[in-house]
């Protein structure tokens, strides 16, 4: 009796981790299939964008530092300025769609969505904030368009290509520009009902300001927030020192933060970029790319980036194709459509998720619907214009 009722309880725990971490563990059996299909080696493990997870990793450490000592607070005193909701909304989605061409969309997002999170609920309009991090996630993957270190993707073709950097952001204007009109239109969608809906209703609500005793560990958090970004807008530090830096900092000052981390969006990153490498170096697949994909760029981009997202789909293509104008248009447009068409709609997913794991049904219901409409959009943008040589 006792020993059915333990492995019911285990069946059970199984199941509820599977419902919270359904991306984790798609990813996960994905992997396995893909080293099934390929056996790894020390070369294929060497060659994973350890970059991106390690600069993942240290930015999420150093934002639930932030959390932890109220260093978004000044952000509350914003909300002063806007009288409508819907204006507080076209700040903050527009905050993130500016800034993501500089700063990452992924940057953007691990900045802007807990933030995004705890205004609203300190405004008591949480019934707005599913929406509003959706188009956000847009607005961060829209912006990150216009440059060539807006995104992995990005910087992967303007590498392997000789193109200016202002003939880059010319070739991306136009998709970019369709996605500030677009989340311009999605905004007013949004607040259609209640267009001049007030921030606050009754009485102010007050929030816990920084303890003052604690300001040398904001500006210590401050400088690391400084030190990453300015590694990774101009890359001209050693990575693997910074690397050292700032666990090492971390460890010494302020190792509780480690606790907070999310491991399974590290480690559902880690396992997208390991499916992808794996797949790309089975022989028939070898063989079927370098076939197809020349002269179809565009699709395949699209295509392929909804199965194993944007960047591993970059990779994986890049060595196949001629026209990488196509190619950047199909692999950017492809971040919207399904959740792991970019994996930056992870990171939205799993911080909304971690707050609201009951809200998971409504979040790909409204993802869902916003991003096939951008896709459809960017699709229409891009279709006339694949072919101008970059």
């Amino acid at each position: 009796m006792n020993a059915g009722r333990s492995e019911e309880q285990n069946m059970e725990k199984i199941k509820s981790f599977c419902k919270k971490q359904i991306v984790f563990v798609v990813a996960l059996f994905a992997s396995i299939l893909s080293l099934i299909l390929s056996p790894p080696t020390g070369e294929r493990f060497m060659s994973l964008d350890w970059r991106t997870l390690f600069t993942l990793f240290m930015l999420l450490l150093v934002l639930e530092g932030f959390k932890k000592e109220k260093m978004f607070y000044p952000f509350f005193c914003l909300t002063d300025r806007f009288k409508t909701i819907k204006g507080l909304t076209y700040f903050l989605v527009g905050v993130v769609f500016f800034l993501a061409p500089f700063i990452t969309n992924d940057v953007s997002l691990v900045t802007f969505v807990p933030l995004t999170i705890i205004i609203f609920k300190g405004i008591k309009k949480e019934k707005y904030l599913l929406q509003t991090v959706i188009l956000e996630n847009i607005a961060a993957i829209s912006g990150a368009f216009l440059t060539p270190f807006g995104n992995p993707q990005n910087l992967f073709i303007y590498t392997n290509t000789k193109v200016s950097p202002s003939s880059f952001i010319l070739h991306m204007l136009p998709m970019w520009g369709m996605g500030l009109l677009g989340l311009f239109v999605a905004v007013n969608f949004i607040y259609r009902k209640n267009p001049k809906e007030p921030i606050y209703t009754n009485e102010r609500i007050e929030h816990d300001a920084p303890d003052p005793q604690n300001r040398g560990l904001r500006v210590f958090y401050l400088a690391l927030l400084v030190l990453l970004l300015v590694e990774i807008i101009t890359r001209v530090f050693n990575f693997i020192d910074i690397v050292i830096i700032v666990l090492a900092a971390l460890l010494i000052f302020d190792r509780k933060v480690f606790k907070k981390v999310d491991y399974y969006l590290l480690s559902t990153f880690f396992l997208f970029f390991l499916f992808s490498s794996s797949i790309a170096d089975i022989p028939f697949v070898k063989d079927f790319l370098s076939t197809h994909v020349s002269g179809n760029e565009y699709w395949w981009g699209l295509g392929i980036s909804q199965i194993i997202s944007n960047v591993p789909g970059t990779a994986l293509l890049l060595d196949f194709s001629n026209n990488y104008t196509a190619l950047l248009y199909g692999v950017n447009a492809a971040g919207m459509g399904t959740i792991v068409g970019s994996l930056a709609s992870l990171i939205t997913f799993s911080i909304y998720n971690k707050e609201y794991p009951e809200e998971k049904k409504n979040f790909f219901k409204y993802f869902h619907f916003f991003s096939l409409c951008f896709l459809v959009l960017y699709i229409l943008t891009a279709l006339p214009i694949q072919n101008w040589a970059l």
